[in-house]
């Protein structure tokens, strides 16, 4: 199997040379892969409801439905920008939504997918505000309300989050490494892959004598790593690079 991993693209109106990056990897290269992966924070605005039009949405939906009518199977994890993102983004999209943190295969390993923001476990602030807001009463609630209402609600939350953002530490903005062991003891896997946390790299662990790894993809703000899996190898590699290779 090959696949693509990419995760905290932050697609907005405001980096048109970012849409056009990832239009231009839909249409092209990703058509060489069984399987694409989008691990969360795909817009920069927060997700209101598959009636969102905030540009570049459109757009990018529909690129989204071109290549899943074709052979490639697209699968989406929720981030912290999509957390009223629901099953009905299939029928939008022909885009599968996967649970938050699901295992898949990945060259005969077992491998646990995420966006990367439960593992942030330090930042109990903002783990609070996750669990209000993935509530389904209040979801429900949300979702019937008016679109300005919701857009109005969505851009009210923008300063709070980017304030809240600047005054944490770098430790309480990284995963924590007890949460990410106790992950990959529950769900029992060698190898997790996610984003959020924007600082791309290979970890080596050991858990329980064991070798494990944790890939953390990189955002779209900068280089923008995506995860390559193909001929039994996995490489992060920068998205402007990528495209350039597959030319």
């Amino acid at each position: 199997m090959s696949a693509l991993f990419i995760s905290d693209l932050h697609l907005s109106a405001n980096q048109p040379d970012k849409v056009d990056a990832f239009k231009k990897l839909l249409n092209g290269p990703a058509k060489n892969f069984d399987e694409l992966y989008l691990l969360g924070d795909l817009f920069e605005e927060f997700w209101v409801g598959n009636d969102d039009t905030t540009p570049p949405n459109p757009e990018i939906l529909q690129s989204l439905a071109s290549l899943a009518i074709t052979q490639v199977k697209v699968f989406i994890v929720r981030g912290n920008r999509e957390l009223l993102l629901d099953e009905s983004f299939n029928v939008l999209t022909g885009v599968t939504v996967l649970p938050d943190m699901s295992v898949i295969t990945i060259n005969g390993e077992k491998a646990l997918i995420m966006h990367g923001d439960q593992l942030c476990t330090l930042d109990w602030k903002y783990q609070l505000f996750r669990k209000i807001m993935i509530n389904k009463f209040l979801q429900a609630l949300i979702k019937v309300l008016p679109y300005d209402v919701r857009i109005q609600l969505a851009h009210g939350l923008r300063p709070g989050m980017t304030r809240h953002k600047n005054l944490k530490t770098d430790e309480i903005m990284d995963v924590a490494p007890e949460t990410v062991e106790q992950m990959m003891k529950k769900f029992n896997v060698s190898l997790l892959i996610h984003g959020h946390t924007h600082k791309p790299g290979v970890h080596d662990l050991n858990i329980d004598n064991k070798f494990t790894k944790r890939i953390v993809l990189g955002d779209w703000y900068r280089k923008g790593e995506i995860l390559i899996s193909r001929e039994d190898k996995l490489e992060l590699k920068g998205i402007n690079e990528f495209l350039h290779d597959a030319c």
